[in-house]
């Protein structure tokens, strides 16, 4: 590897973008979205049913949101539509 990929990795590893996946790979359900998911358990119970790469892919896509607006509005989606015993519209 050239000294510029260690440079980008040591980059990465500063400022978080190195390990920002990592809960999501894990399928660590975040706090935000466990209590949401407390208001509505058979949301939570059609979630945890899910396949591991959909659970993957869903709390990628949770945290790769930049903004906290944006967030918010994801964990909404999530738990509204996991209710219904859907996934998010971009995941069907």
């Amino acid at each position: 590897m050239t000294k510029a990929g260690f440079d980008s990795i040591e980059k990465g590893k500063q400022n978080g973008s190195w390990t920002i996946l990592e809960d999501a790979e894990a399928r660590f359900i975040t706090e935000d979205l466990e209590y949401e998911f407390s208001k509505r358990p058979n949301a939570k119970e059609y979630f945890l049913g899910l396949s591991r790469s959909d659970k993957r892919d869903i709390l990628q896509w949770l945290v790769l949101a930049e903004k906290s607006k944006t967030r918010q509005k994801r964990i909404h989606e999530i738990e509204e539509f996991a209710d219904q015993q859907l996934k998010p519209k971009q995941f069907r």
